[in-house]
């Protein structure tokens, strides 16, 4: 079969090359990418006999990506803030202006698609240059002749082939009992009383829609926006509802933040519901869900099609997404981080058990090929939330995600700018995070199970009980480049950290210039014992159909005398930090350097540096 319809291809292609030339064709085949098997990506010349046969054999349904080739104008937000404009003013220009750009961009190609046949949907991002082209074909060589005519428009800059596939919540079950420490939702917030979120939008993205009729939601001084369209099957879920709850419910994190809500599309992707919250303003995206099943180890370097369309929406739009790294660790083969979470631009957030040890169940390890390692952050996930006067105990990194989006509200509300600096905003979670609150174990030994209440309960221990399968031991040792732990990132989640501190906070800056070397600095006094953390963070192209690899910027840290302390640097993240405690006889005023370390860059990249020391 595959020699038939690779000869049909080729038959394709020969045509092709008697009118375009052999240059055409191969830059035309070099952008078509296949996307199948929950994390598989690869480009046709690295298509097996066996890979081919797998995608006949399981007769899936794929969607055509198409990924436009040109260049959003970018603006520099940092400049419109020290103007003394409204951020909310900034944000809204920036949308509108972005989405008349983009939809005049793509006009003529979109209605070039609208009349093909094999088009049943088509789904143009009004605020990104992805374009899907939803089908019913499951025959690859069709598939291959779609990919190609396409990938000869010189306006198309790449094609993914995507088998369309079921997105779901990262939860396991509703009715697990609290290990430790049983806590409730507001422990984040008390705290804080003159913070609440006031001003601030979150999107909930979730496998359903929020019930605005539960209990959580009586006190609010607003209706929550849901998605009601009658071209969208929208089920109302307890699970996005309890995770709308501890973000910004009466009890929740921001209680004054508005909750907008919409059910995610089961098969085509991420664009039309995140376009949606885009159009209402949002400031924040929470998604508690993931690809279905066990995202596998094996892959390509390029970067997938919904990973791509999630960086660009938040270097271009400014929206801050903040997403679950799952819960399949215990499986044999389990535990990769997939999308959403492992786009480059979204905050990853693990789990931990209320007295801070690593939760066993939760993702952390790196697909083989992509940029993006170890979660940024970790949070408590053993919550009780009441549903409907039912209280439930939760565990699961789908809760320990809204913990986190609740608190980035918070520091919008304290610092209104974050509203459109979504690098800044990774900058200040991760400098934030506190590594000494979680615990120390370098190692977890989890078993390799399929009943998740009853894998669920393993211990950081070397045994349980007379298990005699084969250990699985996960290391949570620091990355020596990123300065942050393999399995719990930055650290855990601590708003004592974030307003309970001296800090200085600088916000960086929109970096316009190829050159490489040195691109800001600040100097700053420091006294013995003082604990400083510096978080870098930086925003991704998210416009390549590989994860940019050349943009890339080193922190350093230097004493007094000109001498490197310790530096973060990592060619797996767009986050690095130091953690560094002044010892006696050194004190004085240390210099914070930020280097950039390559000399190909966009037009502009977004970088921010946050400084905690306490």
């Amino acid at each position: 079969m595959k020699k038939l319809a690779l000869f049909l291809f080729s038959i394709i292609i020969i045509m092709s090359m008697a009118t375009n030339g052999l240059s055409d064709y191969y830059e035309a085949n070099g952008k078509i990418i296949f996307e199948f098997d929950e994390s598989i990506s690869m480009k046709i010349e690295d298509i097996t006999t066996e890979s081919y046969d797998e995608l006949t054999q399981k007769q899936s349904s794929f969607d055509i990506v198409l990924l436009m080739d040109y260049k959003e104008n970018s603006v520099n937000r940092r400049e419109l803030l020290e103007t003394g404009e409204d951020p909310n003013v900034i944000l809204n220009e920036l949308r509108s202006n972005s989405k008349q750009f983009h939809i005049s961009k793509k006009e003529e190609i979109v209605k070039k698609i609208n009349k093909e046949k094999f088009a049943i949907e088509v789904i143009s991002s009004d605020y990104s240059p992805f374009i899907t082209i939803v089908t019913d074909e499951t025959n690859l060589s069709n598939l291959e002749k779609i990919a190609f005519e396409y990938a000869m428009d010189e306006g198309v800059g790449s094609v993914f082939v995507r088998e369309t596939k079921k997105m779901d919540s990262t939860s396991k079950t509703t009715d697990v009992t609290p290990l430790i420490d049983e806590i409730d939702i507001d422990f984040v917030q008390t705290n804080y009383p003159g913070l609440t979120g006031d001003g601030v939008k979150i999107g909930i993205l979730d496998g359903g829609i929020i019930d605005k009729n539960d209990g959580n939601f009586d006190d609010l001084t607003y209706t929550p926006v849901i998605r009601n369209v009658w071209f969208y099957t929208e089920t109302v879920s307890w699970h996005s509802t309890t995770v709308a709850a501890i973000a910004a419910g009466n009890d929740g994190v921001a209680p004054d933040a508005r909750i907008y809500s919409v059910e995610l599309n089961q098969s085509n992707g991420f664009s039309s519901e995140i376009d949606y919250l885009i159009g209402k303003g949002v400031h924040i995206i929470n998604m508690s869900v993931g690809d279905q099943g066990i995202c596998d180890s094996t892959g390509s370097s390029d970067y997938n099609s919904n990973n791509l369309y999630l960086s660009y929406i938040v270097r271009y739009q400014a929206v801050t997404m903040v997403a679950a790294t799952g819960n399949e660790l215990p499986f044999d083969s389990g535990g990769y981080i997939c999308s959403p979470a492992n786009a480059d631009n979204v905050i990853s957030v693990g789990a931990v058990r209320n007295n801070g040890d690593v939760a066993a169940f939760s993702n952390y390890l790196r697909r083989s090929g992509t940029e993006k390692s170890n979660p940024l952050i970790v949070a408590p996930s053993e919550l009780e939330v009441d549903y409907f006067g039912t209280l439930i105990d939760t565990e699961g990194t789908s809760w320990s995600t809204p913990l986190v989006s609740g608190s980035i509200a918070l520091m919008m509300e304290d610092d209104p700018s974050l509203k459109i600096l979504p690098d800044a905003v990774f900058a200040r979670v991760a400098a934030s995070a506190n590594p000494d609150i979680v615990g120390s174990s370098s190692s977890v030994y989890t078993v390799p199970d399929t009943d998740w209440p009853d894998m669920y309960y393993t211990q950081i221990l070397p045994n349980i009980g007379d298990y005699a399968g084969t250990w699985v031991s996960h290391s949570n040792t620091t990355d020596s480049w990123t300065n942050m732990k393999k399995r719990t990132g930055a650290g855990m989640l601590d708003l004592n950290k974030v307003f309970g501190s001296d800090y200085e906070y600088h916000n960086g800056l929109c970096v316009t210039t190829s050159n490489t070397g040195q691109i800001m600095y600040k100097y700053i006094g420091l006294d013995v014992g003082d604990d400083i953390t510096i978080a870098l963070a930086f925003l991704r192209n998210g416009s390549s159909s590989s994860s940019d690899p050349n943009s890339k910027y080193i922190v350093q840290l230097y004493d007094e005398n000109g001498t490197l302390i310790d530096q973060g640097y990592s060619s797996m993240s767009n986050v690095q930090t130091i953690d560094y405690t002044v010892p006696y006889g050194e004190d004085g005023t240390y210099k914070i350097v930020v280097w950039k370390s390559t000399t190909t860059i966009y037009d502009d990249d977004y970088v921010s540096f946050h400084v905690i020391v306490e």
